[in-house]
């Protein structure tokens, strides 16, 4: 009875051990939300407005502006120049592919008059030189530039400085220039059903993630009057050469910044971080999901900024704050479940992701287990309590067999007498 009633025993312990484990997993991949944070690194020099171009290249991030390259080291949290480049402009699309940046179009500022310039100038970031590229079809800035199979692509933007005059359908053309040729091309553009009559999507925040370009934007059917803002979140396929619609961004955030984390040292997930509506909102998609949550909030608030993505944490630089007050902070994120998470600070500037799953599978795992715990003691104690009463019958029995066979004995023994 006692080897049955042990091997019970073991099977179930094993049996819960396998399902503990099966749930630490599940949770893990599923559920845990461990809560993210913001940590404030070495500022910018100076002040660097508008910031048009941040991207990174070995480890190190390259901030862009009009007249200017500073260079952050991340592990020394140094600063250091470089070369400006060679045509001054602002709000232009910079996009690095093999050591190399491409800052393309953008707005300039020559005799008192303010346009758009299709230049394409490339930057190499070993020889600190400049070399001047095919130019784009056509002038434009404030667009979305993301890098895919060695090739930019360039989509949305403006051709006017407020985008009045003249923006017909060219405000949803999607080009592609080809680093290895140094050629451009057009591909499908933004589909109208999106945006209404005429789609016009500028400043929007963009990643690729498993090959396609994720696009939280907005748009509008009527620029002149700023009439019918439309919140959006598109999906580019440059493989198909086609587009689709996901969950729209939660809040409208005009000159909002934001990146993609890579799946290697945090979830793959798009990032869009303050803007014009709050400066310090951060909003996060979940493309397997296809949902938005809120992430904690950025300590100094502001739009207009640059941000970059180095080891999937987000750095955003520099901008201008609520009172029009031009800021040199540089403050990095780090997402929630980070494999590597840099130290926290004392203070840390930290919530736990709002998300409609349960906010920590730690606290659920703690729980489980104590159930667990509690269905082992019962079950050990039911068993415990069953064996006594088998053994207490089973001796009951022999007591009752002991002593009718005692009286058997003791009247023959008086009839023998």
């Amino acid at each position: 009875m006692m080897n049955i009633r042990g091997s019970y025993l073991v099977k179930l312990f094993v049996g819960v051990f396998v399902f503990l484990l099966f749930l630490q997993v599940f949770l893990v991949s599923a559920v845990e939300v461990t809560g993210d944070y913001w940590i404030t690194k070495n500022a910018l020099p100076v002040e660097r407005v508008p910031m048009s171009g941040v991207v990174t290249s070995n480890g190190l991030i390259y901030v862009i502006t009009s007249d200017a390259i500073d260079v952050y080291n991340p592990v020394t949290d140094t600063w250091t120049t470089k070369t400006p480049m060679p045509t001054s402009r602002d709000h232009f699309g910079a996009a690095v592919y093999k050591n190399k940046i491409y800052v393309i179009g953008g707005y300039c500022d020559e005799a008192n008059d303010r346009h758009t310039v299709a230049v394409n100038e490339v930057y190499d970031v070993v020889s600190d030189t400049w070399e001047t590229k095919t130019l784009m079809p056509s002038a434009r800035g404030e667009f979305s530039v993301n890098v895919f199979n060695g090739k930019i692509y360039v989509i949305g933007g403006s051709k006017n400085r407020f985008g009045i005059e003249d923006i017909g359908f060219e405000s949803n053309v999607n080009l592609v220039y080809d680093t290895a040729t140094d050629t451009w091309s057009s591909k499908t553009p933004i589909p109208r059903q999106f945006v209404g009559v005429a789609p016009y999507i500028r400043e929007g925040v963009s990643g690729v993630i498993d090959g396609k370009i994720y696009l939280a934007s907005w748009g509008t059917t009527d620029i002149a009057s700023w009439g019918a803002i439309e919140a959006l979140t598109l999906i580019y396929n440059p493989v198909t050469d086609t587009w689709s619609y996901c969950m729209p961004i939660s809040t409208f955030a005009l000159n909002a910044v934001g990146g993609v984390t890579t799946g290697e040292m945090a979830p793959k997930r798009l990032y869009v971080v303050g803007g014009n509506s709050d400066g310090t909102l951060v909003q996060i998609y979940d493309p397997a999901s296809d949902t938005w949550v809120m992430g904690s909030s950025m300590p100094t608030g502001r739009s207009g900024c640059g941000a970059v993505m180095v080891n999937d944490c987000l750095y955003v630089i520099g901008g201008t704050n609520s009172n029009n007050t031009h800021v040199v902070a540089n403050e990095m994120y780090v997402p929630e479940r980070h494999s590597s998470p840099p130290p926290q600070p004392s203070v840390t500037l930290s919530n736990t992701i709002s998300s409609p799953l349960p906010n920590s599978s730690s606290t659920i795992m703690y729980a489980l287990v104590i159930i667990t715990v509690i269905i082992l003691v019962i079950a050990v104690t039911t068993f415990t309590l069953k064996g006594k009463k088998r053994k207490n019958v089973t001796s009951m029995k022999t007591f009752d067999c002991f002593h009718s066979s005692s009286n058997i004995d003791r009247s023959r023994w008086r009839s023998l007498s």
